[in-house]
């Protein structure tokens, strides 16, 4: 399966075609045992994983019989399902927080897995793609993409990863009353911004036809994996009142800062959202699940405005 082109590094080939693509698809698995189980009622492969052989960040976190986390990620992902499509469907608001997640053990868990990832150097420059199609690294910000090979040094941070892309669209789409959500492609990376570093303005998915590469990125989620009531900066500014003429250049709309602080998620329109990271003073982690639109109409060339454009592909 190929990838979207601002997401792929670590020297994996970078597809420069005009046309949606996707992360990755289901089923989202982590190393298996030797022996396998027999498959699912859904017709999907019971998954079974390779124990890790690091310990786990904290005695408060259980686990299942084969050592995988257990973090009560899948639960909260339905607790929080009709807010969120409250806040961002219903009464159309451009994103919403939600503060104390998973809780401090879990946060820092999973935080301890990335410490861990970085240490094995699986991180390279964080890219993002011009209006030519050409990948540039954003400035002091570092990325992965946490792979199930990675269970062994990431157990909490996967078992996140596959609880909440199972669990979120199939509970929206409930509330949608259509699958509109995909299932089965998805998006996630894994980043440090380190200090100077910074996220220029932009829109995750500017979805452009002829002017950089499309994709059918839709929702974005952002979780933080700092100490609650993290002061070191990195805010994440995001234009609540921006339309197409403001979002060029100095936008003219009003900024809302949303502090990075731990156990937080944030989430927003991954097509409609201009938004902005500002400079932190010490590193700061955050791991995005990108929740990827069903329908190749929601990957219209017209979804993002001129406006938005340039704020996803600013000049020079």
């Amino acid at each position: 399966m190929r990838i979207i082109a601002a997401q792929r590094i670590n020297g994996a080939t970078r597809s420069q075609t005009r046309r949606c693509h996707v992360i990755a698809r289901r089923p989202l698995s982590l190393p298996r045992t030797p022996s396998m189980r027999p498959h699912g009622s859904r017709g999907r492969p019971a998954l079974r994983f390779t124990p890790s052989t690091r310990p786990l960040a904290t005695a408060a976190i259980p686990v299942d019989e084969n050592s995988v986390p257990i973090l009560g990620a899948a639960t909260r992902a339905r607790e929080l399902a009709p807010e969120l499509y409250r806040r961002l469907f219903e009464l159309g608001e451009p994103y919403v927080v939600f503060d104390d997640v998973l809780g401090n053990d879990v946060r820092g868990a999973m935080l301890e897995d990335a410490l861990a990832l970085r240490r094995r150097d699986r991180f390279g420059p964080s890219q993002s793609v011009g209006s030519d199609g050409v990948p540039f690294d954003k400035e002091a910000v570092l990325s992965c993409e946490v792979e199930p090979t990675d269970f062994d040094d990431a157990p909490h941070l996967l078992a996140f990863t596959r609880d909440w892309l199972l669990t979120l669209p199939p509970a929206l789409n409930a509330l949608l009353g259509a699958e509109r959500v995909s299932p089965r492609e998805y998006g996630t990376k894994l980043a440090v911004q380190m200090a100077s570093g910074r996220y220029p303005r932009h829109v995750d998915n500017a979805c452009v036809d002829g002017g950089g590469p499309r994709d059918k990125r839709w929702i974005t989620c952002i979780y933080y994996l700092q100490e609650p009531g993290w002061d070191a900066g990195g805010a994440l500014r995001i234009y609540v009142d921006c339309d197409d003429d403001d979002a060029r250049g100095d936008a003219q709309g009003e900024g809302v800062d949303v502090a990075p602080t731990g156990d937080r998620l944030v989430c927003f329109f991954a097509d409609r959202v201009v938004h902005e990271v500002l400079p932190a003073a010490a590193d700061r982690w955050a791991l995005t699940l990108w929740f990827v639109g069903n329908d190749d109409a929601e990957c219209a060339a017209d979804r993002a405005g001129a406006g938005l454009r340039a704020a996803h592909f600013p000049p020079g």
